[in-house]
């Protein structure tokens, strides 16, 4: 036994020293890896490119991993080496404005489900690819020049600071609400209406939801009940699977909970996967307690107050993120096409978005870093590549009967 330790250790220092092959670019495997099967593919009833990327954030990394490793460039290929905690599905409506304790802001991730560990190039890439069927998006060469600021520590200046795009969208979100009133619910509503409840979240009841999330809501039910118990009484409750989108088929229990005196609470269980888009870059991830609370660390910052309560893992071992249900601020809903002014502002907030993910990578690996420096203009133009292909494949797969 000692021996093979031995054996292992002499090997992989071969490796990192560069003195052999990567493990990804050769037939080595070690348990640092793993094999992964095609992921299942979450088909759509319309031909909307950007809904079918929403909705399989785990065939996108199955499909950059297999483009990159195949591609028999050693630049390419070599990405792959460089593994750290990546966002997994960055995109403008899984993160958001955090205003933390000291009162400065910064931009925080909200959807954890297919973050992890795994490969920074391709979780870049990734979100590349959305820029490119976004709203209003920003023109990828841009993109790609905000993200190396980032990623280089390049201080940047930019027209609004996320103080004034969070007041902007704040103000416009409050006018909204006054005009419409059925968007929204009054939390100081002792007397909320079960069907208001249902109708604000898009919910049903557990006899109306599909058969999976019965008998999960079976099995995990205890648990979760026990978890809430120190969130106040329960009022309503209601479920929501969503057939398209970020988040496809994974159950949601929705808890409105009579928190004080004063005001209630809206809780969301969340189911979470065991199969994040992550693990499609043919990397281990540990359970999702830990993967989440990970990603946190790295991505939400840490003097300010999360919507995450906590996280747990029931009868049944399934793990559920317990959240405070939030509406988002800086929302497309807010945004005209023809409203030049909120445009301005919601790209703002797009630019800061791609030079965080680059700040937050910096932080993963200075040989990555070193990397991109050494290799800029063929690593962009491979990124811009991939891009191109990615979302040409996307919509091929999405007109599929």
């Amino acid at each position: 036994m000692y021996k093979n330790i031995i054996n292992y250790i002499f090997l992989f220092s071969l490796i990192t020293l560069g003195w052999l092959p990567s493990l990804h670019s050769s037939n080595l495997c070690t348990n640092l890896f793993e094999t992964r099967t095609n992921p299942i593919i979450n088909n759509i009833d319309e031909n909307n490119t950007l809904v079918f990327l929403r909705s399989n954030p785990k065939w996108s990394w199955d499909w950059l991993y297999k483009k990159i490793f195949n591609s028999n460039n050693k630049i390419l290929i070599k990405t792959l080496d460089f593994i750290g905690i990546v966002g997994g599905d960055i995109k403008p409506d899984n993160v958001e404005i955090v205003k933390q304790k000291n009162g400065n802001y910064e931009i925080g991730i909200t959807d954890l489900d297919d973050s992890g560990t795994g490969q920074l190039f391709i979780d870049f890439v990734h979100t590349l690819i959305y820029n490119a069927e976004w709203p209003f998006k920003i023109k990828k060469k841009e993109v790609i020049e905000l993200y190396l600021n980032g990623l280089n520590g390049v201080e940047m200046k930019f027209k609004h600071k996320l103080s004034e795009i969070d007041r902007y969208f704040q103000k416009i979100k409050s006018e909204n609400d006054k005009k419409n009133k059925n968007r929204t619910i009054n939390l100081f509503d002792k007397n909320l209406s079960e069907e208001k409840f249902y109708k604000y979240l898009k919910l049903k009841s557990l006899e109306d939801s599909s058969k999976e999330a019965q008998e999960i809501y079976a099995e995990a039910s205890n648990d979760i009940l026990k978890a809430l118990e120190s969130y106040g009484k329960i009022i309503h409750f209601g479920v929501r699977v969503k057939n398209k989108g970020g988040s496809m088929k994974l159950p949601r229990f929705s808890y409105l909970t009579d928190i004080n005196e004063e005001a209630l609470l809206v809780i969301e269980v969340k189911l979470q996967s065991k199969d994040p888009a992550v693990r499609y870059g043919h990397h281990v991830q540990g359970s999702a307690r830990d993967r989440i609370l990970e990603v946190l660390k790295n991505y939400r910052p840490q003097n300010s107050e999360s919507s995450i309560l906590e996280v747990i893992k029931t009868d049944g071992n399934h793990e559920f993120i317990i959240r405070l249900k939030t509406e988002p601020v800086v929302d497309l809903e807010y945004v005209m096409k023809d409203d030049e002014e909120a445009i301005e502002y919601y790209q703002d907030f797009l630019r800061q978005m791609y030079y965080w993910q680059g700040q937050i990578h910096r932080s993963q690996s200075k040989r990555y870093i070193k990397f991109w420096s050494e290799n800029r203009e063929f690593l962009s133009d491979s990124a811009i590549q991939l891009m191109y292909e990615h979302i040409e494949d996307a919509k091929n797969m999405n007109n599929k009967p």
